[in-house]
């Protein structure tokens, strides 16, 4: 299947059907962008706020928005001002049983190849909804059945999607409307994506997590993460201390191989397991790291978890290495070693599961002090590829589980 590029436009003007079913349609002025009805006897702007009556409202189904805007004898109506070019715009409702966010791309396409900047077809492919050319020819607007995250403070959400200029004069910036917004709509359909808006809030809120810039300070992040990297050891592990609790998550990361790049006292780079849509998605500073798509993070051994696939990133955070068996825990104490340069007194937790992995106890609950020396040769002698299977023993010869 080859990979789409998004530069098929409709040659008729189609909008999306959700919304072009519904009458929530007005006449708007390319001048100024706002909305106007001139069947209520006037093309000056209008009232569309919330607090309006049924019979005060000026919007109308899509085909008397159309029919009004491309009349020739609609620009006899008296108005104040420059008017420009007249279109449609749906007005988004203050509240709506069919919420359709807006997601307003702009500076993202070059009018004149229908180049559409790379994050933006990475956009377009997971989102799979309705979409269509700007105005200008340089914007994209994609339609989804999705509402702003409830846990983002701001009525509208707005970010940057690149440091540099990509066409015309701005850098490339997403802005979401969810509610109350007159949205400047151009029925130029890009046919590669589908007609009907999908269900896509779990993108949305993985895009808001990403792009959001309201918690902007590595600083900040790796603090916050930092206490809650310490809430996942166990007591036992605390008063253990063992360094593997207090390694460099950016170490970890420069072994696994992403690139880098330096950010007030950190790092940031796109994530390593699920990638990233700006290729910056993953702080890193010291001890702890942080995942803006799915907000959560941890120290540099639940990194490892996550890079080796113990864990799945959006459940790193509190007590998730609690949820590995002894056994798993002690593999991934192994790869961490092994892989990504830990080194020193290994977690006593790790040391249970190689005890258990070998045989050397059966039960979860039994201390291991007594046996500590040769649990201790054994984890050292193990690695994670066949750890629990075969291991070299104290004479140099190799023993099978169970036979010591």
């Amino acid at each position: 299947m080859s990979e789409r590029k998004f530069n098929s436009v409709a040659e008729e003007p189609t909008y999306e059907q959700t919304m072009a079913d519904l009458p929530n349609w007005v006449v708007c002025s390319s001048a100024d962008k706002r909305p106007r009805a001139p069947w209520l006897g006037h093309l000056n702007p209008c009232q569309w706020n919330g607090n309006l009556g049924e019979d005060e409202r000026p919007e109308r189904a899509l085909e008397i928005a159309q029919n009004w805007a491309g009349h020739p004898g609609t620009r006899d109506i008296p108005y104040d001002g420059e008017l420009g070019e007249l279109g449609v715009a749906y007005i988004l409702p203050f509240e709506s049983s069919t919420p359709i966010l807006m997601i307003d791309l702009d500076s993202v396409r070059r009018e004149d190849t229908g180049e559409i900047h790379p994050t933006v077809v990475n956009f377009l492919t997971e989102l799979d909804s309705s979409a269509e050319i700007s105005q200008s020819g340089q914007g994209i607007h994609v339609f989804v059945r999705a509402t702003n995250p409830e846990w983002y403070p701001q009525k509208t959400f707005i970010a940057e999607l690149d440091s540099e200029v990509w066409v015309g004069d701005d850098v490339p910036k997403m802005e979401m409307y969810d509610r109350a917004r007159v949205c400047l709509t151009t029925g130029r359909h890009l046919t590669e994506t589908p007609r009907n808006a999908r269900r896509r809030q779990g993108v949305v809120d993985d895009l808001v997590r990403e792009y959001d810039q309201s918690v902007d300070s590595v600083e900040e992040i790796c603090m916050m993460e930092k206490r809650q990297a310490k809430s996942q050891e166990s007591p036992a592990q605390k008063g253990n201390q063992s360094p593997y609790f207090s390694q460099n998550s950016v170490d970890v990361l420069r072994q696994s191989g992403v690139q880098l790049k330096k950010q007030g006292t950190g790092y940031r780079c796109g994530h390593p397991v699920h990638g990233s849509t700006n290729k910056d998605n993953l702080a890193s500073e010291g001890e702890v790291w942080y995942c803006h798509r799915h907000d959560a993070g941890g120290n540099a051994l639940m990194l490892v978890a996550v890079l080796e696939g113990l864990i799945i990133c959006e459940k790193a955070g509190t007590k998730s290495l609690s949820d590995l068996e002894d056994e798993e825990f002690a593999r991934l104490c192994l790869l961490a070693r092994d892989r990504y340069g830990f080194d020193g007194k290994p977690p006593a937790r790790a040391l249970r599961g190689t005890a258990l992995a070998y045989g050397l106890i059966t039960d979860p609950e039994s201390r291991i002090k007594h046996i500590y020396k040769i649990t201790r040769k054994f984890y050292d002698a193990s690695r994670p590829e066949d750890f629990g299977e075969r291991v070299p023993a104290l004479d140099g010869a190799v023993s099978k589980r169970g036979e010591y």
